[in-house]
Parts: C-alpha cells; structure tokens; sequence
C-alpha cells in the first residue's frame, strides 16, 4: 500500500506538472516579442537626448498572427546611475505615426540599495561583499521596464504602414545608456482564462497541477480499489469450490 501512495507522488505529480505546463503552452505558446533599439552610437551612451528608429521587421509576423488581440508596448531600459539620488525623471516621446504620439515621463530610482536589494533578494545589503561575488550581483546597474501604449495588433500594423516609429529620451545627463540591452517589448495583454494564467503563474501552477494530479490519484485509487474487490472476490469464490 504505501508502494502504491509513492507511485501517486512519484509518478502522478511530474505528469500532471507536465501536462498543466502542456496546457499552458497550448493557451499561451508566445506572451511576448522584443525589438531592439538602435541609438546612433553603440556600447554606453552618456547624452542629454537620444533618439532611435523602432524596426519592427523582426515582430511584424508576430503582431499580423495576432492582429485581433491587444499588445502593450513596454521600453525595457538598461542604464547606470551617474548619480546615487533616490529619483531622477527621465521624459521620453514616442512617436508611432503623427496621429499616434505619447509624451511623458517616467522615474528612475538611482538609490543604490534600491538597486541592490532589487536584485538580490537573499544577501542583506551590508553583507553583499561578505559573500563571493557568483551569489550576488553588485553591479549598480538599474532596469526600467514601462508601459508607453497599448493598441490593437492591427492598430500597430496601421501605424507603422508608411511611417518609420521612433523614441526620443530627453533629460539624460545622469544615466549612461546601455544601448545594446535596451529594447522594445511587445505584450500581448490576456483576458479571461489566459489573463489569470499569465498574472497569477505560480498560483495557477500550483493550482493547474494540483488539480491534475488530484483528478488522476482519484481514478488511479478507484480502479485499484475495483481490482482489489475483484481479486479478492475471486479469491473467495475459489476457495468456496475448493471447501464444496
């Protein structure tokens, strides 16, 4: 019997985690694309003002699978701090086409331990050079990840038809720009199901998983409990005709 309760563990539970994340995959086989961005000049970039063309060439086949779904278009900026301030703002433009054109800013959280504690989550800050440097990243280099628009597939498609989209950084003097690691994304924005999948993944693997394997030890546990009834039934019924 607890042979049997093994297998369920050791066999049933790396099923069902594979069949939920077979599900998943299946729901949700690509959330997102990136495209890079080209600056006029490589490698770390120290500018008041920057400005990029956006080539969508390698996301194109992408947005025209899922033209009727919506994507939200996020900058992914990699930069380090030239100043240990706790913000700076940094104001961007975002030009798909003359009709569609977002100007705003955003903030840039340039505090050291901000940065660190972001990055490492297990090795207290006064400790970090207690540790050898392959268990923490002391690098002062900071991530921005921003939404910029949110438009249809089709919208963007529309946009682009034509027009050559681009992305303007002003108020750079205190950021050195990594341009070979700052990008586009763009994010399909699930609802429904997928929304809850996408948002919530740990709990909805657990749950997923969970769900599968309890299903699966429930017929596994009713069919050997059927055999057994059979088995024994069996049993008696010989050994009836044996005392007959």
């Amino acid at each position: 019997m607890g042979i049997f309760f093994v297998a369920l563990l050791l066999v049933l539970l790396p099923i069902s985690l594979m069949t939920y994340l077979s599900f998943y995959r299946m729901l949700i086989p690509v959330e997102r694309v990136q495209t890079p961005t080209k600056f006029t000049e490589i490698g770390p970039i120290m500018k008041p003002s920057l400005i990029t063309d956006i080539d969508i060439t390698g996301v194109r086949a992408f947005l025209q699978a899922n033209d009727n779904l919506t994507f939200l278009v996020r900058l992914n900026l990699d930069a380090i701090c030239k100043y240990e301030t706790a913000h700076q703002s940094l104001t961007y433009s975002f030009n798909l086409c003359p009709e569609l054109k977002v100007q705003d800013w955003l903030l840039v959280n340039c505090d050291s331990r901000y940065i660190y504690v972001e990055k490492n989550n297990w090795v207290p800050y006064n400790l970090r050079y207690w540790v050898p440097p392959i268990f923490v990243d002391v690098l002062k280099l900071v991530r921005v990840d921003h939404p910029l628009i949110q438009l249809k597939g089709h919208e963007i498609l529309a946009a682009l038809l034509g027009n050559k989209a681009s992305l303007t950084l002003e108020k750079m003097n205190f950021l050195f720009l990594d341009s070979r690691k700052t990008h586009l994304d763009f994010v399909i924005e699930w609802d429904g199901l997928r929304y809850y999948l996408v948002n919530y993944y740990y709990s909805s693997l657990f749950i997923g998983a969970g769900s599968f394997w309890v299903l699966s030890s429930f017929f596994c546990i009713v069919s050997a409990v059927a055999f057994l009834q059979r088995f024994l039934r069996e049993e008696e019924d010989i050994r009836t005709k044996k005392t007959l």
